[in-house]
């Protein structure tokens, strides 16, 4: 597996977990997912240290992991995320 580094930094990125909350309509599941941290002080988009992030890999596996985690609880596919409805443009 290739090295994740911090992509402001660039320092090797330490792998950490967080619990989520996938929501779909009225029912929640708690999934715990992976992600990146950088272990320098680099400060994230939204100003809070430490940067945390996830890469492409990372974000398919929690999608996965997420998806069977709501089948084996639910006994059904996982829903599409529901977009919010589109405002009319004059």
């Amino acid at each position: 597996m290739t090295p994740v580094t911090c992509p402001i930094c660039g320092n090797p990125a330490v792998e950490t977990t967080t619990t989520t909350q996938v929501r779909r309509g009225s029912r929640v599941l708690p999934v715990e997912m992976r992600q990146w941290q950088c272990p320098a002080e680099c400060v994230g988009l939204r100003g809070k240290v430490p940067f945390v992030f996830m890469d492409l890999g990372t974000m398919k596996e929690n999608e996965a992991k997420a998806k069977a985690e709501w089948e084996a609880r639910f006994s059904e596919p996982m829903p599409l995320m529901a977009l919010p409805p589109r405002r009319k443009v004059k």
